[in-house]
């Protein structure tokens, strides 16, 4: 049985003494807790910096120079058998067929929908470029076979910039050509 002399009373207890400032133990634990929350927090922000960073640079058709594009739509001119190549050979030839449909995707879309909405009855030359007219084209085959010829015929063109030759090859073949109600 404990006695009452042996419990101490209300204002002896060293912790009462400190005043209103938290115990060291107490100090010590937040103190972990925040380094804690901070190293997770520099953690995910990393990691997701990297996620979008890899995505950003996926998928920036706007540095392609022409010859990475003509490189990569080669393999849509091809059938090849693939029990003659290997897995990795197959894996990038994926890769490279991605990245061909990919950028005649975007690009087709970008130049037919500026055809479609567009509200002046006659373009400049230099602006002529950033229209397609698409709406006869039945197959991305078609799309692909004009920017490769292009390339054939424009070598010089190689090092530069695909999304701006291409645009050319394929508004040159199918201009935009709107009719407007009078």
């Amino acid at each position: 049985m404990v006695k009452l002399a042996d419990t101490p009373d209300l204002g002896s207890g060293g912790e009462i003494r400190g005043g209103s400032s938290p115990s060291s133990r107490t100090k010590g634990f937040y103190m972990t807790k925040f380094v804690n929350k901070i190293i997770k927090n520099f953690f995910l922000l990393i990691f997701f910096f990297l996620i979008i960073k890899k995505q950003i640079l996926a998928n920036n058709f706007y540095d392609y120079p022409m010859s990475y594009l003509v490189d990569a739509c080669q393999i849509t001119q091809q059938s090849n058998n693939p029990n003659n190549f290997s897995q990795e050979e197959i894996l990038e030839g994926r890769k490279k067929y991605s990245t061909c449909m990919n950028f005649i995707m975007s690009l087709s879309t970008t130049l037919n929908s500026r055809c479609i909405n567009l509200e002046i009855t006659e373009l400049s030359p230099e602006e002529n470029f950033t229209y397609a007219d698409l709406s006869q084209i039945h197959t991305t085959q078609d799309i692909i076979k004009e920017v490769l010829l292009y390339s054939k015929k424009y070598p010089h063109f190689d090092n530069q910039i695909a999304w701006l030759h291409a645009a050319k090859a394929i508004s040159q073949k199918w201009p935009c050509v709107k009719k407007f109600d009078k």
